[in-house]
């Protein structure tokens, strides 16, 4: 089989094997931040109740509702926020709603 340059090259792909304790692997990614003062509220909360959660909004506050692009962008990092802490707690029935306001709510099902 011949490249593009004219070179040839192996039809077969050589794999070079090791043993599993000769490896030595680097971590993936960073660590999540997580508060676990808020995983342990979440734990407790109670089922089918709303209640607002004002704990991730960003410091600055929220864009004003003029900005649609920006309030949606800030809205998913929030959503994203409380979802990685509900995981922590091991809550996985639950629904987000944000009011007029821009202040999230949510409601624990199970």
């Amino acid at each position: 089989m011949e490249n593009e340059k004219g070179k040839k090259k192996d039809s077969e792909m050589e794999f070079e094997f090791i043993e599993e304790n000769e490896m030595q692997l680097a971590k993936r990614g960073r660590k999540a931040k997580v508060n676990s003062e808020m995983v342990a509220k979440f734990q407790k909360a109670p089922k089918n109740k709303r209640f607002t959660v004002r704990e991730f909004l960003p410091e600055n506050g929220m864009p004003s509702v003029e900005e649609k692009e920006m309030v949606n962008l800030a809205k998913a990092k929030v959503n994203s926020e409380i979802r990685k802490h509900l995981k922590m707690a091991g809550v996985s029935e639950y629904a987000i709603q944000w009011t007029l306001d821009l202040i999230p709510t949510l409601v624990i099902k199970k």
